[in-house]
């Protein structure tokens, strides 16, 4: 039997969330492939996954998730996707050529056959100057050590404090050094903490969150932010648990819970404040208030509202949302901060078929369309059945992707999408006059034999 995850948030891991393997796996590297793909696949013994119906539309589950990684030339991310069993490393180079690397986690024990990761995120865990990536799974968290290059998989409490699993997991340096791993969930959180030369965490603190309203469209959320706090206590990390977010200093090793931030005043034609905002990011330019962007959403009952971008005034005692237009639904977005002014990059999509559209902000809070274009890529997801009742887990319109600015070029910028099979590029250059938006696919796979689902 392979393990499965139950509905959407009751996270389960078949009788085995304790039993995690506690050896070395040294086939965690994976094979690492050079240069262009130009179809390629897994070996020929893979068998075809059984995928939702390509160009459905963005149909990805809520948890595929890409974190960039640190790399000496181009730029490198880690992926994951709901439904496989491995995460990937990919590596992309200014001059186009794409690798990628399988990570598979340690051993699996108890009722489980194949691991189930659900969250990740990079973390230098063992100090050793190379970045590490922390994977929450349900039949076991893990954490990939890497050594610049490759990757060994270890069960996550032989470099950790047992961590439980979580929604979500994050990662902040402060500005003494210290570093902080943080998970949220339905209602409680945890966090732990090693100083900036040491490679021992102290023990996680679990504490209480407000339960989130509405659990079956946003992930409960945490991003860190400064302008909200003292200066001496600075940055804040920032919680979002449904329509309000619950802002946390940090006191020595540990989180409290400072003040709670509700929704101000909404602008027509909007009459119901919004339960919460999908991929919600800080906004952190130089000598600006305290902002954040974010995609308005309501809950399941409330029908027909298109999904529109939030620009999302921050202060000590609320904040007030301001819907920035669109020429479509805003789907997902995600920031590129770049020195005085941010690139966000903007997934958006309607009847008529999908679209990204890049905006520059500048000045504090002025959001300027720079180039937007149609575009083709169509996204398919490995089948991931919820437990026991054969109806699939809620997948979101608002897939997660990745931006990146160009280290070689100024004012360029790459946007990578992926579904598991295709990485799409969008790649923004802001050089040309006017902005000019390219769209390159590179096809991965063509089947996948490791599916963490029946």
């Amino acid at each position: 039997m392979r393990c499965r995850l139950w509905a959407l948030f009751a996270v389960a891991c078949c009788g085995c969330a304790t039993n995690r393997a506690a050896s070395v796996s040294n086939t965690g590297s994976g094979g690492s492939s050079g240069g262009n793909f130009g179809g390629g696949g897994d070996s020929p013994g893979d068998t075809q996954a059984d995928v939702s119906e390509k160009g459905a539309g963005t149909t990805l589950y809520v948890r595929s998730q890409l974190e960039s990684m640190p790399s000496a030339s181009g730029w490198r991310f880690a992926a994951l996707t709901v439904g496989l069993s491995s995460i990937e490393v990919f590596d992309q180079t200014a001059s186009g050529e794409t690798s990628v690397q399988k990570v598979v986690g340690p051993p699996v024990s108890g009722d489980c056959s194949a691991h189930v990761p659900i969250a990740l995120t990079v973390e230098d865990v063992d100090a050793d100057g190379a970045a590490d990536i922390v994977v929450l799974d349900t039949c076991g968290n893990w954490v990939a050590l890497g050594d610049g290059t490759a990757f060994q998989t270890v069960a996550l409490e032989q470099v950790l404090p047992e961590f439980p699993v979580f929604e979500s997991i994050g990662t902040v340096v402060f500005d003494d050094g210290l570093h902080m791993l943080f998970g949220g969930s339905d209602r409680i959180a945890a966090f732990v903490a090693r100083g900036p030369e040491q490679a021992q965490f102290i023990e996680p603190v679990v504490f209480g969150l407000p339960w989130p309203s509405l659990l079956t469209r946003v992930v409960p959320t945490f991003f860190v932010t400064r302008g909200l706090l003292e200066a001496e206590v600075e940055p804040a990390v920032v919680y979002q648990g449904g329509a309000s977010l619950y802002v946390y200093q940090r006191t020595g090793e540990e989180l409290e819970l400072v003040r709670t931030l509700t929704q101000s005043a909404l602008e027509a034609p909007y009459v119901l404040p919004f339960d919460g905002f999908d991929h919600i990011a800080p906004v952190e330019l130089p000598g600006c208030p305290p902002a954040a962007l974010g995609v308005g959403v309501f809950a399941s009952d409330v029908q027909g509202v298109p999904r529109g971008l939030q620009w999302l005034a921050l202060s000590a005692k609320g904040y007030a949302p301001h819907e920035v237009v669109t020429s479509a639904s805003a789907l997902s977005i995600r920031l590129v901060l770049d020195g005085d002014y941010a690139i966000v990059g903007v997934l958006t999509g309607d009847e008529s078929g999908h679209g990204f559209a890049a905006y520059r902000i500048q000045d504090c809070s002025a959001i300027e369309l720079m180039a937007d274009i149609p575009i083709q890529f169509s996204w398919h997801a490995p089948d991931a059945p919820a437990f026991g009742d054969g109806e699939y887990v809620p997948k979101t319109n608002g897939v997660r992707f990745l931006g990146v600015a160009d280290p070689g070029k100024t004012d360029t910028y790459h946007f990578m999408l992926y579904d598991g099979y295709t990485l799409g590029t969008l790649t923004v250059d802001g050089g040309s006059q006017p902005w000019q938006i390219t769209e390159k696919e590179v096809p991965i796979h063509d089947t996948r034999s490791d599916l963490a689902f029946e």
